[in-house]
């Protein structure tokens, strides 16, 4: 029987589970638009983020990490994603 991951609840099968190319689709769909910085304003956000989520503010051009708890505030604003690309390893 399928499970799920606990972070992005991408599906997955069971070894002796016949695999669907469709839900293969959708967790490379739920991962494609999981990575990078999400852009939001103050007045927005994740509904559900998970640890080491990035967002970016485009309205107070702060950028946040998600640390499995609170929204951690990092780099120095300027407007910029440099800080989060050096966080992402880019």
């Amino acid at each position: 029987m399928a499970t799920t991951t606990t972070r992005l609840a991408l599906t997955k099968p069971a070894y002796e589970d016949t695999v669907d190319i469709g839900e293969i689709n959708t967790n490379m769909d739920i991962i494609d638009s999981s990575i990078g910085a999400v852009v939001v304003t103050s007045r927005t956000t994740v509904a559900t983020p998970f640890a080491g989520q990035i967002v970016h503010e485009t309205d107070t051009l702060d950028n946040y990490v998600y640390d499995g708890t609170a929204w951690k505030k990092v780099g120095g604003g300027g407007g910029g994603l440099g800080h989060i690309f050096l966080l992402m390893g880019a």
